[in-house]
C-alpha cells in the first residue's frame, strides 16, 4: 500500500497546526510501515488530503485510480485549513463550497469529534463514511529534552528560567478577548503570557498594533513559533490557557507535557476533552486569575492520571494502526 499525503502550504500563509497535523500523519504512517509516496505519479493507492484548497486535486487522484481521504475540521483555527465559512447571524458556520465538493469527492472522511461529524450529515453527506479519530501527538518530542533543548524558549524571549509561563491561545480578531488578556496580565505581573494566534496577517490589522502600543510588559504576542521554540515552551510551561474554541493537535500536545489545559468560556463538550476530568472552564474572571496563580495544583493528580493514559492512547504508532485498518477497509483488503 502507498500513501500520499498532501498539503500545499501557501507562502503567505502561516500554517503551524497543519505542518505538525501532515508531519503526524506521515509518522504515524511509517511507524506502521506504509510506504509514503509524494506525488501522483507514484501510483498511490491512498491520498489523504488536509485542506479545501485541494478540491481540484482530488479529482486528479481519483482519475489516476487513487482513493481519496479527507481529514475535516483538524486545524480549524488556520484560515487556509478552515472547511467552515463565515459565521452567519444564528451563529452557524455552514461548509464553505469547495469543502462541500471537496467531501463529496472523498471517498473516507475522518473528523476529530461527534461535532464535525454532525456538521457533515447536516450537509447531506449521511452516505459518506465517516470516521471520529485524532490526529496523535510524539509525546517524546515534547517531554525528551536535553538541557540546551530546555532553554531555548529563555533566549528567544529573553526570560528567565524560573519565570512562570501561561501559554494563551486565541485569535487576533477577537479584541474583546485580547482586552481581557490585557487584564489578566496586569493583574498577574508575576506571569509572562505567551499569545499564539497562528494567523500572520492579523499582526497587520488595526487589531494587534494597537495592541503593541499598550506596552505590556508580560505579554508576548506571536503568530507561530519556531518548533524547537515552541516544544520547549510547552515543556517548560504552567499552564495552558484557551480564549478559543480548543484544537485537538495542540490540546494533546499539552497532555504529553502533563500540563492542566484552562478554557475561558469557549468549551464544548467532546469525546477527549471533559470539564473537570481533563481540563478545566472557567467563566468568571476572578475564579480564572485564582486557579492560575495555583498553576492548576490541586488537580494536577487528575490531569497526570489522564495524561499518562493519553499518551498511550492518543500515540502516534497506536493512531497509524488505526488509519492502516481504515485505509485497507476502504481498498478492500483484510
Amino acid at each position: 500500500m502507498k500513501v500520499y499525503v498532501r498539503y500545499n502550504q501557501s507562502k503567505k500563509s502561516s500554517t503551524y497546526l497543519a505542518s505538525r497535523y501532515r508531519k503526524n500523519i506521515k509518522g504515524s504512517l511509517e511507524l506502521n510501515g506504509v510506504r509514503l509516496v509524494d506525488s501522483l505519479t507514484a501510483s498511490p493507492d491512498i491520498v489523504h488530503l488536509l485542506s479545501p484548497e485541494d478540491e481540484l486535486f482530488a479529482l486528479k487522484a481519483k482519475d489516476s485510480g487513487a482513493k481519496v481521504v479527507t481529514s475535516a475540521f483538524y486545524c480549524e483555527a488556520e484560515t487556509p485549513l478552515s472547511f467552515l465559512g463565515e459565521e452567519e447571524e444564528d451563529g452557524y458556520r455552514p461548509l464553505k463550497a469547495k469543502a462541500l465538493r471537496l467531501l463529496k469527492n472523498s471517498d473516507l472522511i475522518f473528523v476529530p469529534d461527534a461535532k464535525g461529524k454532525g456538521i457533515i450529515f447536516d450537509e447531506g453527506l449521511s452516505h459518506k463514511k465517516v470516521e471520529i479519530l485524532l490526529p496523535g501527538v510524539n509525546s517524546a518530542r515534547f517531554v525528551l529534552l536535553d538541557q540546551q533543548e530546555e532553554s531555548v524558549y529563555q533566549q528567544y524571549f529573553n526570560i528567565r528560567k524560573d519565570e512562570k509561563i501561561i501559554v494563551v491561545f486565541g485569535d487576533y480578531k477577537e479584541t474583546k478577548k485580547l482586552e481581557f488578556l490585557n487584564s489578566l496580565a496586569l493583574k498577574m505581573r508575576d506571569f509572562r503570557f505567551i499569545f499564539l494566534g497562528f494567523s500572520k496577517k492579523h499582526q497587520s490589522t488595526w487589531h494587534y498594533r494597537r495592541w503593541i502600543k499598550k506596552g505590556i510588559g508580560n505579554v508576548f504576542l506571536e503568530s507561530s513559533l519556531p518548533d524547537d521554540v515552541y516544544r520547549s515552551l510547552l515543556h517548560s510551561a504552567t499552564l495552558v490557557l484557551y480564549l478559543r474554541e480548543p484544537d485537538t493537535i495542540t490540546t494533546l500536545e499539552a497532555f504529553a507535557c502533563n500540563l492542566p489545559i484552562f478554557i475561558y468560556k469557549e468549551y464544548s463538550q467532546s469525546f477527549y476533552l471533559k470539564k473537570d476530568k481533563n481540563c478545566f472552564v472557567f467563566y468568571e474572571e476572578k475564579e480564572l486569575i485564582q486557579a492560575m496563580q495555583n498553576g492548576g495544583k490541586e488537580k494536577s493528580l487528575l490531569v497526570k492520571n489522564y495524561t499518562k493514559n493519553a499518551r498511550m492512547s492518543y500515540s502516534l504508532e497506536q493512531i497509524g494502526k488505526k488509519y492502516v485498518e481504515f485505509y485497507r477497509a476502504l481498498l478492500g483488503e483484510k
